[in-house]
């Protein structure tokens, strides 16, 4: 069934049917949106998360959380939720709408924490756990954060912020595991009566995402867009008639601070009452040895991870067979990975493909098995939850508006709207009225600007074809070209500089720049010192895409520095260099 056909069935529903849609108004940016949303379902993530440990069908000692050889129930999950809950409130008060951030690997204290935090009514901001000092500053700084939940070794890179900032900490993992003590000291208790404050346009998370300025900007995400995309999976076996599913296993290997790990790994995974095992990091062959012992039925992650997986040289010493979909998204997915996936994986495993953004509470789309192999460079149709549109990338009319191109195969920027599109970025309001707009005079506001360059068929499958943004894509991980430019302008003898980036088979792309010195007095291994001192390493262009020259870059007529000029001829340089 097509996504237009299961809408018409999702609106069609009697009243008081779980799964039904029905059209609700809620505020986006300075727009008030009409669309559809499940008007039966959660009104907040504690409603939702209370569902799911106590009224999903799934048994309290069955296992939920697991991490190398720790083991969570959910009965013992739901306790130290609760634990953590009257922890917070009782004894670092916080309160509704406060910020509480974690900071960490994929340890289980992170799901625990974002569970705990959410169902008080305060807002969860997940900060990315490369950050460094300056980057964690910025972070804190910025969410106004009222208490840091996180790792040893976060703590080393937050510790100045938090004495500038005057900001506590819960600290796990560590000699001194303070987060272990507060949480025994309130075992026993339930969570705090939720707060009538808190409503379902609430901010229920802010995430961090890197876009094409320097500085990350905050999304935030509402307990309406939270609840909606998370509450899908449970409307769907509702309208099957079949409310809960055997469990099943399902292997975390994305970072918990990605919409991808957190809202379509973890959430999903509490919300279809599974086993979720956590990966400290990635590693290609520690995933393997999870796949062959754990039997997973589904696999979610970038999809640099599934080909790390197949071109492993151990592949074949793993059983794989338990694998029936692999599911990719935060990168485009190579064409050939679809092929490859039907050969590599014995037990019938096949492809998907999807595409959706931090703004839109993750995916809006997917695609997946004979669908897939029909329209091989489509992410699919949008959800029943979502409209989408392409406009004029030449920007708006006259009257601020965006025009709007029809079907089919017309190319033009991608704009999403609906119940998954995040409230607005916190704290830039400049940003929000270039990002959340009004489409012509009769289509409306709340159309949130993607950046992607996209073109919808008949059928509304979308096919995402380039972007605007001055974005680099390594691996699922966004890199500012702003932020890398900026590091190395700050160097003495740096004259000008560009980043972009370069096309890698694995990653999709990795950090380029070409620099433009004033004396041949440095080299590219001084460069990445100097670099080291504020961006994470994942940031960092290696010393093979680092392109020195003495003239100036590439200038249009205004003067501005043609980006992708550069970006074109030093990919092409490189690639007539391998032939």
């Amino acid at each position: 069934m097509d996504m237009h056909g299961l809408k018409k069935i999702l609106k069609a529903l009697p009243q008081d049917h779980p799964a039904k849609l029905d059209y609700g108004t809620w505020p986006c940016g300075t727009f008030s949106v009409r669309g559809l949303t499940f008007v039966n379902g959660p009104q907040s993530m504690r409603e939702l998360i209370t569902y799911c440990f106590l009224s999903n069908g799934v048994p309290g000692t069955a296992e939920f959380l697991k991490f190398n050889d720790e083991v969570l129930t959910y009965d013992q999950t739901w306790q130290e939720i609760n634990a953590l809950g009257a922890a917070l409130v009782h004894d670092y008060h916080i309160q509704a709408g406060d910020r509480v951030a974690i900071s960490m690997r994929n340890y289980p204290e992170w799901p625990l924490a974002f569970l705990a935090i959410t169902c008080i009514g305060a807002v969860v901001c997940p900060l990315n756990s490369l950050w460094k000092g300056q980057e964690m500053e910025y972070g804190l700084r910025d969410s106004g954060t009222k208490l840091l939940i996180c790792d040893a070794e976060r703590l080393v890179y937050a510790k100045q912020a938090l004495a500038t900032l005057n900001i506590p900490s819960i600290v796990c993992r560590g000699p001194k595991d303070t987060y272990r003590d507060i949480v025994q000291r309130r075992m026993g208790q339930t969570l705090p009566t939720y707060p009538t404050s808190a409503t379902i346009d609430s901010v229920a998370a802010i995430f961090y995402t890197s876009g094409s300025t320097g500085n990350p900007k905050g999304v935030c995400q509402t307990h309406r867009g939270l609840t909606n995309q998370i509450y899908q999976p449970i409307a769907l076996r509702h309208l099957a008639g079949n409310p809960t599913t055997p469990q099943q296993a399902v292997i975390c290997p994305v970072p918990l601070f990605h919409v991808t790990g957190s809202h379509h790994v973890f959430l999903a995974a509490l919300t279809s009452g599974a086993r979720l095992i956590l990966m400290y990091k990635w590693d290609p062959l520690e995933a393997l040895k999870l796949i062959d012992r754990e039997k997973p039925k589904n696999w979610t992650g970038v999809p640099t991870m599934i080909q790390d997986i197949m071109e492993h040289p151990d592949f074949d010493k793993y059983d794989t067979s338990s694998l029936k979909k692999l599911g990719g998204g935060g990168a485009p997915t190579p064409v050939s990975q679809l092929k490859k996936v039907s050969k590599k994986f014995k037990g019938g495993g096949s492809a998907g493909n999807g595409y959706g953004l931090t703004e839109t509470n993750g995916g809006v789309c997917t695609i997946g098995g004979e669908e897939y192999k029909k329209r091989p460079t489509s992410c699919g149709q949008p959800l029943p939850l979502i409209e989408v549109c392409v406009v004029d990338i030449n920007g708006p009319n006259a009257d601020g508006t965006y025009k709007h191109l029809p079907r089919p195969s017309t190319r033009g920027e991608l704009l999403i709207r609906g119940a998954l599109v995040m409230k607005e970025y916190w704290n830039k309001p400049i940003k929000n009225q270039d990002s959340l707009v009004q489409v012509d005079s009769n289509m409306g506001g709340g159309w949130f600007r993607t950046g992607d360059i996209a073109e919808i068929d008949e059928e509304q499958y979308i096919y995402i074809v380039d972007r605007l943004k001055d974005l680099i894509i390594r691996g699922g991980e966004n890199i500012s070209c702003a932020e890398v430019e900026s590091t190395f302008y700050n160097h003495p003898n740096v004259l000008e500089c560009a980043a972009f980036g370069m096309k890698d088979t694995r990653l999709g792309e990795r950090v380029g720049i070409c620099i433009v010195l004033k004396q041949p007095t440095t080299t590219k291994t001084e460069l990445v010192n100097h670099a080291s001192h504020t961006l994470a390493k994942f940031k960092i262009p290696e010393m093979k895409d680092m392109f020195v020259q003495y003239t100036q870059l590439d200038r249009g007529a205004t003067g501005k520095i043609l980006k992708r000029v550069i970006r074109d001829r030093f990919n092409k340089m490189v690639l007539s260099s391998k032939l």
